[in-house]
């Protein structure tokens, strides 16, 4: 998004756009220079600058280019040139015909004014698929000028049939829903476009940058974000399992760019490394918390060898949490200092806690509770992402924290959503059949017997600092057992912070106060 550089694909465009027009500069319809003066003054201002505007964003921005990193968006950039090779059969049939006002103006294949739509269409979707509210815009304004220009030319030059009513009414209503739309990918394309710029204005080393490095034999998709690339880095390991969130961290990585360049990871099986690698390992075979430890390695040795760092910082969210303690005690010489929000310690003692809180707000509301207590025992003698998704969904309205998450808002709006992030959030990682279908091996690892006491597990004497935020009103890694964690442990420093009202992800109910904790730790 909003990549600053030279558009091949643009330049394809403007080729296909001003060559049949060049050519048509003399093979004009007999009595088209009676209809020009006819022109709407301010339809033909629109038109002009409308291309201008089209012209000079088509090439300046790389983001209309052939991404391959973007495969899922493909199949857009491939409806847009569809109209263009649309817009340039129109321009053969009207060179082959007799060249009247009518062969001029007439519909190609159901789309009316051929000439005018087609490249307006090309251009509107082209804007779509590089998520640039301003080349929808200019479409915009162009569309509105020629379109209309033409329009006006067909009905004085063209005698039209009227339709009967209930076409007309059709028509009409397609027309409101067209209007309605085009306001909406305005406004929405907008709103991403405008975090964006504010995020990088005024930055002199900025970097902005979506890529797939090789970890252990698997591409996987990394996002880089800072201000100045000479800052500290930071790791986010992303919770879950397999739950990415890279697109939703801007609602507090925007405060924190002018002190750190950022990196989001969808880990091994996840979002768009799992599409990248679909067909090698269509069922994570390879992904156990092993190898994820093993790919968190690689990755920390190629950030520290691309930003000249000696050590990077680790921020693990839940799930993240468990990769980030078992590496910096794995590797502390790589470990500039941990931070450890929604800490996991036990899921088993937590979701007890989280039954017990339950408990007592339905029994002082008079609520049965039979179903509750029969779903906690089943969850504790089978322990399971089905059995706990159960538990969950009963102790779940009891534990609401009082700020509730705005994940699917930030997602929604984010400047960094893609189609991959929207397929995995709401078609493969939304069934719990398939989410534990696809890494089996993880969730196994989450409820196995080795994670039942995390305190054991992880071990207490880390050789690197470690802070701990938590939500107070976490109910999914509750806050009591977190602290109970931190005082178990040594560390050259550490230290617990707790946001008031918040739930399990405190760093986007709360992101500013979460970004001045973090920013407060470096200080």
């Amino acid at each position: 998004m909003f990549h600053l550089g030279f558009s091949y694909v643009g330049l394809i465009y403007l080729c296909m756009l001003y060559i049949p027009n060049i050519i048509w500069t003399k093979n004009k319809p007999a009595d088209y220079e009676k209809e020009v003066v006819k022109e709407n003054k301010f339809l033909l201002a629109l038109e002009r600058s409308g291309e201008v505007l089209v012209t000079v964003l088509a090439l300046i921005f790389t983001d209309f280019n052939i991404d391959l990193n973007r495969c899922s968006s493909l199949p857009i950039l491939a409806l847009s040139f569809l109209f263009m090779i649309c817009y340039e059969l129109y321009w053969i049939r009207y060179f082959k015909s007799t060249k009247t006002l009518k062969d001029f103006y007439s519909p190609f294949l159901g789309i009316p004014v051929a000439g005018a739509s087609y490249p307006v269409l090309a251009f509107f979707v082209l804007g779509l698929y590089g998520a640039n509210a301003f080349m929808l815009l200019a479409v915009t304004i162009l569309g509105i000028g020629h379109i209309g220009i033409h329009v006006q030319h067909q009905k004085s030059a063209v005698e039209e049939k009227r339709h009967c009513l209930p076409i007309r009414i059709l028509k009409r209503f397609g027309a409101v829903i067209g209007i309605v739309l085009v306001i909406f990918f305005i406004a929405y394309f907008g709103i991403r476009n405008i975090r964006f710029i504010k995020a990088f204005a005024g930055a002199k080393n900025p970097v902005a940058e979506d890529c797939f490095v090789e970890l252990n034999g698997q591409k996987q998709f990394i996002r880089v974000m800072g201000r100045n690339q000479n800052s500290p880095v930071v790791v986010f390991l992303h919770g879950g399992p397999t739950s990415p969130d890279g697109m939703m961290d801007y609602c507090f990585m925007d405060y924190l760019l002018d002190d750190y360049t950022y990196i989001t990871w969808d880990q091994r099986g996840s979002g768009r490394t799992y599409y990248k690698n679909k067909k090698a390992d269509p069922q994570n075979e390879t992904a156990d918390v092993e190898q994820l430890l093993s790919d968190l390695d690689s990755l920390v040795n190629y950030i520290c060898v691309r930003f000249g760092q000696e050590k990077v910082t680790l921020f693990g969210h839940s799930w993240g949490t468990i990769l980030a303690a078992r590496y910096s005690l794995m590797h502390p010489e790589k470990i500039e200092k941990t931070i450890c929000v929604g800490q996991v310690v036990s899921f088993l003692e937590g979701d007890k806690l989280a039954y017990e809180n339950a408990l007592l707000k339905a029994e002082k509301a008079g609520d049965k509770t039979e179903e509750m207590t029969k779903a906690l025992e089943t969850y504790l003698n089978t322990p399971s992402l089905f059995t706990i998704s159960e538990l969950r969904s009963f102790t779940g309205p009891y534990n609401k924290p009082e700020f509730p998450e705005k994940g699917f808002i930030y997602g929604a709006l984010s400047p960094y959503l893609g189609l991959d992030d929207i397929r995995w959030m709401f078609l493969d990682n939304a069934d719990l059949d398939k989410t534990y279908g696809k890494n089996s091996l993880l969730y196994d690892y989450v409820f196995s017997d080795e994670m039942k006491d995390g305190m054991k597990f992880y071990g207490t004497d880390f050789k690197v600092p470690m802070y701990f935020i938590n939500g107070e009103m976490d109910w999914i890694c509750p806050t009591a057992l977190a602290k109970k964690y931190y005082e178990e442990i040594t560390a050259p420093e550490k230290a617990f912070f707790e946001i008031e009202g918040c739930g399990h992800t405190p760093q986007g109910d709360k992101p500013k106060e979460a970004a001045e904790i973090i920013r407060g730790i470096e200080k």
